[in-house]
């Protein structure tokens, strides 16, 4: 999660909150208000799991109207996040998703994208005959406040098997 808050703080975001369930007392023991990291940290704990969207859900007093980034505390990565967060903007998507391309995507959610890297579609962890792209979902979302609207509050509920779907359903701009 250090790596993360890091890179965070590399791309130009500084204001970071955390919604935590697991070990969340030692979390906020370790990174404090951020200050020794050079950013500024607030926590959302969940008393019950709420699924990865449900959880971003209680963050939202903290991110207003503002369209804000989403990334896992475990995501070892180095992407440019500032890059993915001005597409996201410059296109007004709902969601952009950043998506890798895996040689081994089989334990890995996939993206199916048109040539203009809107999403199509999701096939969920394949096996070799239904693998149809190599794109990976890495769990990094820049999301727009309107999709979060659909997202119930108290309730569980998933970015890839709850909010994606239902933004397809609704033909909603979902990018990768």
């Amino acid at each position: 999660m250090e790596h993360i808050v890091i890179l965070l703080r590399e791309n130009g975001f500084t204001e970071i909150c955390a919604a935590l369930r697991y070990r969340a007392g030692d979390i906020m023991a370790y990174f404090g208000d951020g200050s020794r990291f050079g950013v500024s940290m607030q926590y959302r704990i969940e008393n019950e799991p709420l699924g990865t969207a449900g959880g971003v859900r209680n963050c939202l007093d903290f991110c207003g109207k503002e369209d804000f980034l989403v990334i896992s505390g475990d995501a070892a990565c180095d992407f440019e996040l500032k890059a993915l967060m001005a597409e996201h903007k410059k296109r007004g998507a709902a969601v952009t998703i950043a998506l890798f391309r895996s040689p081994e995507p089989l334990s890995y959610g996939l993206a199916v994208t048109d040539d203009h890297f809107r999403i199509r579609g999701f096939v969920e962890k394949p096996d070799w005959p239904h693998v149809v792209t190599d794109l990976v979902n890495t769990g990094i979302y820049a999301v727009s406040p309107r999709a979060m609207e659909l997202v119930p509050e108290n309730t569980p509920y998933d970015f890839a098997k709850d909010l994606f779907p239902e933004l397809l359903r609704r033909d909603e701009k979902l990018l990768g």
